[in-house]
Parts: C-alpha cells; structure tokens; sequence
C-alpha cells in the first residue's frame, strides 16, 4: 500500500472510532444531547413532558424542572432589554402573588450579567424566582422569541406555548389549562 492510502484509511478509522465513541456516550448518558449542543428534532409540544433543565436562580440556588413536579410552573423566557417582557412581568408577579404557594414561577432571563439582573429584578420588587439562562436551555425549548411562556402541569406535561405578551386576561386563561384560578 500507498503511504497516502494507509494515511486515508488511518483517518477513516479513527473518525469512525471517535463518532462510535459518541454515539456510545450519548446512548449511556455519560454526555447529554443538551451539553453535546446536538440537536435531535425534539420540539417542546402541548400533551409532552417538558425537557427538564437544571439552572442558577440569582440567589444562587441550582433549581432543576423535574425536582418541581408536583406544582403547575409557568416557564418565562425573557430578557431585560424587551419591551414586551417589561410589560408583561408585573402582571406574571400579580399572579405568582395571588396563587403562590400552589404556582410556581420560573422566569428564564436571556443572558444579563447577575449584577444587572439583580438590579432590575429588586427595583421592581419580583418575588418569583429569576434563573440567570443559557443558549442551551432555550435550543432544547426551541425559543426564537421574548416572551415565550410554557405552562406545564403538575405531572410535568406541557398544556400551553404561548409566544409573546400576555394581559391579564389571557394569562389567567392559560393558567387555568395548569389548574391555577378558575
């Protein structure tokens, strides 16, 4: 053989090797679709469970999806600099007020620097908890837009997307597909 054969076929082996290595990991769960940054066509959709996710709250605390089951979560996934997130978070905080303890509220923040955000946050006196997001939580929820709210029922299923603000009405709408008001 050729030593640029041998070089050729050297190459093919060790790439099949390295992508049997992955597939292996991933299968096994010693790497996640999420951490690998692979997208496998999963779309969040009402009647699925919801993709669980484990992020920072400003306080510090690890806060994982899963771990709320049992609750109705409203997922906000917004950022400071959109106007209509700014508009719609009092009204998420009227409600997280008026149905805590039996709704929890996690509000996903695009991307802010904890300083920044947790200014904000105090100046507006939110009491629902704020987790500071990552690119990869909002590929595995598909979010192209702020607001996006998913509301996920007790046993973890998601019952509503919506994609944009919401008054007061139509949130009180979407959370009662969650079991939360009338």
């Amino acid at each position: 053989m050729k030593s640029s054969t041998v070089v050729i076929v050297l190459v093919i082996v060790v790439s099949c090797f390295v992508v049997a290595v992955c597939l292996l990991c991933l299968a096994f769960g010693l790497i996640s679709s999420q951490a690998s940054g692979f997208d496998f066509g999963f779309s969040p959709q009402n009647g699925s469970l919801a993709p669980d996710f484990q992020l920072e709250s400003l306080g510090g605390e690890q806060i994982t999806l899963s771990h709320l089951r049992g609750k109705p979560v409203l997922v906000n996934f917004w950022a400071i600099w959109c106007g209509p997130c700014q508009e719609e978070m009092p009204i998420i905080q009227e409600r997280f007020q008026q149905h805590y303890p039996d709704l929890v509220v996690l509000a996903v923040e695009d991307g802010a620097s904890r300083t920044k955000l947790m200014n904000y946050v105090d100046e507006l006196n939110y009491t629902f908890v704020v987790l500071l997001g990552n690119e990869a939580v909002q590929r595995r929820y598909k979010i192209q837009y702020f607001p996006t709210s998913i509301f996920i029922d007790s046993e973890g299923v998601i019952r509503s997307i919506v994609v944009g603000s919401m008054d007061g009405p139509d949130l009180d709408a979407e959370l009662a597909k969650i079991g939360i008001g009338d």
